[in-house]
Order: C-alpha cells, then sequence, then structure tokens
C-alpha cells in the first residue's frame, strides 16, 4: 500500500490535510459500516475489507505526515475577530422577553385543554357507542 493508493482510496488531493483525511475515512467507514449490511453475507464481508482498507491507508497518510501542519501553507492564517461583548438587554427588552414567554405559556395552557376537553369528548362517544 502506498501513499498514492492512500489518496485516491480516500478520494484526496496530494495537499490533503490530516482533518480532511480523517474526515474522508469517517465517510468511508460510515458507508462501508459492516452493520449497515446485515443480512448480507457477502455485502457484509466486503464492507469489512473496505473497512479495514481505509482504516489501513488513513494510518499510511498519518505516519507518512500528510498533514498541513508539516507543510507551511502559502497563505497566513488571517487574525481572529476579537471578542464583542453582547450588549445587556434594557429593562424594557427584558419586560418584552417576559411578556412573551408568558404569551407563549399561556397558548401552551391553552392548547392543553382544549385537547383535554377533546380528549373527554371522543372518550365520552366511545362510552355511548359502546352502550347502544
Amino acid at each position: 500500500m502506498t501513499l498514492d493508493e492512500a489518496y485516491q482510496t480516500l478520494e484526496l488531493s496530494r495537499n490533503a490535510s490530516l482533518s480532511e483525511a480523517q474526515e474522508a475515512w469517517r465517510d468511508l467507514v460510515s458507508i462501508w459500516h459492516p452493520d449497515k449490511h446485515q443480512g448480507n453475507s457477502r455485502r457484509q464481508r466486503r464492507a469489512e475489507r473496505e473497512q479495514a482498507k481505509a482504516t489501513e491507508y488513513a494510518r499510511i497518510m498519518q505516519e507518512m505526515g500528510a498533514t498541513a501542519t508539516t507543510e507551511p501553507s502559502p497563505y497566513p492564517d488571517p487574525d481572529p475577530a476579537p471578542a464583542v461583548p453582547l450588549p445587556h438587554p434594557t429593562p424594557e427588552e427584558l419586560a418584552n422577553i417576559a411578556f412573551a414567554q408568558q404569551q407563549q405559556a399561556n397558548h401552551q395552557a391553552i392548547q392543553q385543554q382544549a385537547e383535554a376537553a377533546r380528549m373527554a369528548t371522543v372518550e365520552e362517544e366511545s362510552r355511548r357507542e359502546q352502550k347502544q
């Protein structure tokens, strides 16, 4: 097994990072997981072979240093944006949030009462039909 075979099997370019290789490995392993092919022994055996092959290729890539960290990128990483604190809500906004939450709770209570009444009606009709 060569590194070129690993790149080809995992469908990666030569400058793929280790995280890309790991993602490709996860994709192949999920596709060829033997549990997905239960009931079909031929496919289950093939899935076991494909999964083992993908795992071996991922190991080879990791050992041979197929990582973006070993080769410096020609593009510098952008500086992360500074953390900006979120503004605190005003008392009016807090009151609006509390009002909306209360409205939602009231709406849910009304829906539950309506559902309970509907179920009681259905049960009453069912009892009447059983008596007849």
